[in-house]
């Protein structure tokens, strides 16, 4: 358990919170390097997700990470109940590929629970930047491995772009 970031013990992880996440593979490992793989990380994500009441409004699969904006579509939205089914059927499924007993992911997540006040367009943007900060494309356009559940990605970029942080005197908007 000592490896786990922690979890707000006084928080229940349900309803109609946003919450950004970062998951990432075993040992930091480029497993999804493999655009198949890492595809696939994504789709089950999108699919667990809606089951589960959440909307993903943004997400990156990087080539050793995952990170990823949601937010609960429900009152009984249960995020700690949505990532353990996440990773234990992305799991199941790459030790089923390898053949052999091998870890897709570390113990935990990070998360960052949003406030009413912060704004999507900050997240959406450090997401759909991460690949270009990465140097691995010159425009998030480019990066076959992210998008949304609801928003197209130039959507998303047009959005996240006219944001301001708002300590630079910006106005704040909702994807």
């Amino acid at each position: 358990m000592a490896n786990r970031p922690p979890r707000f013990p006084d928080f229940t992880y349900t309803g109609l919170n946003r919450y950004f996440l970062t998951i990432c593979v075993n040992n930091r490992a480029p497993v999804f390097l493999d655009l198949d793989v890492g595809r696939e990380v994504a789709t089950q994500f999108l699919l667990i997700a809606s089951a589960f009441g959440f909307e993903v409004i943004a997400y990156c699969v990087m080539p050793d990470h995952f990170h990823v904006l949601v937010a609960g579509e429900a009152d009984d939205s249960q995020l700690k109940a949505f990532m353990h089914r996440y990773k234990q059927a992305t799991g199941y499924w790459w030790k089923q590929q390898q053949g052999r007993p091998s870890r897709l992911w570390q113990e935990g997540y990070f998360d960052r629970i949003l406030r009413d006040d912060d704004s999507n367009e900050g997240v959406v943007r450090y997401i759909l930047e991460n690949p270009v900060r990465a140097s691995i494309v010159a425009d998030p356009r480019e990066y076959p491995l992210l998008g949304s559940k609801n928003y197209d990605v130039d959507m998303l970029l047009e959005s996240a772009m006219l944001w301001t942080p708002p300590w630079k005197g910006g106005r704040r908007r909702r994807v």
